[in-house]
């Protein structure tokens, strides 16, 4: 009888156990869906916080989005002379066939011309892929700043003679050239704009302050066009693409 009695007292708890089981892990699930959905607000709010907070915003102005716009197609800096291909094909554009890109060590006769002792020349060629017209003040190479060279403006390129007969940038300036027509002269830009869609060649001239290059070195270059940052570019120095 006992037996019996103690059998029937376990089947009856039975159930309980398993209700109070159940709902010992709807709690657990519930607590764990808490846990999840404070750490994600949290996650969350620290990065609106962050992208609004002044001085780091990362949200693309138009400026920026004008920066994303700006490629590179090609560069040419090669230690190139007169018996080789000119840098990008421009006629009479020659380095001094010396193993470097000369800067520093040329300071003595800086604007003659790479042949004559004077700094060397490189060229890049950039497309304006943007909406809206850029203006290409300065770039800087190595973080040494160049500045476009507004005795250039609306000259033929001239590299038959040094300067001032001659007519090509300053050493520690650059000019900018439309790519349209390869025919010479060869005619550089009035200003330092770039137009929507516009492709350009960029003839630098090495600032005498500018550590000699040597081949095969990186190159940083960066493109001041009024955007928030500005246009980075790496290139190789001997090298052309």
């Amino acid at each position: 009888m006992n037996h019996n009695l103690q059998t029937n007292f376990q089947l009856q708890k039975l159930p309980f156990r398993l209700r109070r089981r159940r709902g010992v892990a709807e709690i657990i699930g519930t607590m764990m869906l808490m846990a999840i959905t404070v750490v994600g607000a949290s996650i969350l709010s620290y990065f609106v916080n962050t992208s609004f907070d002044t001085g780091n915003i990362t949200t693309s102005t138009s400026s920026d989005v004008t920066a994303n716009q700006i490629k590179l197609l090609e560069y040419d800096t090669r230690d190139s002379n007169s018996t080789t291909t000119p840098l990008l094909g421009i006629t009479n554009v020659y380095n001094k066939h010396d193993e470097k890109l000369c800067g520093k060590t040329c300071v003595g006769s800086k604007d003659n011309l790479p042949i004559t002792d004077g700094t060397e020349f490189f060229v890049i060629q950039i497309t304006n892929n943007s909406f809206n017209s850029i203006f290409l003040d300065n770039l800087q190479l190595n973080y040494v700043i160049h500045k476009w060279d507004s005795q250039t403006a609306g000259t033929a390129l001239n590299l038959s003679s040094n300067l001032p007969t001659g007519s090509y940038p300053h050493a520690g300036t650059f000019s900018i050239l439309e790519t349209s027509t390869t025919i010479p002269p060869l005619k550089q830009t009035a200003t330092s704009e770039i137009k929507s869609g516009q492709t350009v060649n960029i003839l630098v001239k090495l600032d005498s302050t500018v550590p000699d290059i040597s081949l095969n070195k990186v190159i940083r270059v960066l493109l001041n066009v009024g955007s928030f940052h500005p246009v980075e570019f790496l290139i190789e120095s001997g090298g052309v693409i």
